[in-house]
């Protein structure tokens, strides 16, 4: 069973939050993709009229090691961002635990995170990290799922390595970056095995995403062709 926790911190108690302070009107959400290396939160996307000063601030935050805008759309724009390895605050609670980022946005004034945990022990010693840090967390909900959950279903490594490496080269751009025999070189495959592996982890991923939008007949369809 894993435990599905909502929670909600102060602005100025997640790394981030303090920064966005001088723009009002600033909401940020942080894409849900498979991490590697590491890397906690490597996109976000920032809504603000001013991304001039958006970026401007995040570049003077000392938890921020690095920051590129990838895509803009008007006034929403995607950010890749990476962070200090030595920061101590609420990023650090979430790096340190045995846990799995759900959702993440907010403001200047307050975060909401979904984050799931294996059980309430990893639960008790995330609680305990914040208060050791006087971070101030409120719990709005707690909800048991099952690891049979389909929509929790996972990607098998060999698609996940793949598929992270043609998000990060560029495959998926447009104009794209990279090719089939490209990543198939850094993979040690065959290209077809890399396309393979993209439209195998692409179906599943829509599946997922999509499940809770079907019909009942079609919902049950998608699950049994897996």
């Amino acid at each position: 069973m894993g435990i599905v926790t909502e929670i909600t911190v102060p602005g100025d108690a997640f790394e981030l939050g303090a920064s966005l302070a001088p723009i009002e009107d600033v909401y940020v959400t942080f894409e849900r993709v498979i991490p590697t290396g590491g890397r906690l939160f490597p996109y976000m996307w920032a809504s603000t009229d001013d991304h001039t000063l958006f970026c401007q601030l995040l570049q003077r935050n000392p938890a921020v090691g690095g920051l590129e805008m990838v895509h803009r759309e008007d006034e929403r724009a995607l950010y890749d961002v990476s962070w200090c390895d030595d920061t101590d605050g609420f990023l650090s609670c979430l790096r340190t635990t045995d846990l799995v980022v759900l959702r993440a946005g907010g403001t200047a004034s307050s975060w909401e995170f979904e984050l799931r945990f294996a059980d309430q022990e990893t639960i008790s010693a995330f609680q305990k990290k914040c208060a050791d840090r006087e971070i101030s967390i409120s719990v709005d909900r707690v909800t048991t799922k099952s690891v049979s959950d389909p929509l929790e279903e996972k990607l098998t490594e060999s698609q996940r390595r793949t598929v992270q490496l043609a998000l990060e080269k560029g495959y998926f751009d447009v104009p794209r970056k990279t090719t089939l025999v490209e990543l198939a070189a850094e993979l040690d495959v065959s290209d077809q095995a890399v396309s393979a592996r993209i439209r195998r982890a692409t179906k599943k991923l829509s599946q997922q995403l999509l499940l809770p939008y079907q019909s009942e007949e079609h919902k049950q369809a998608s699950l049994n062709q897996r």
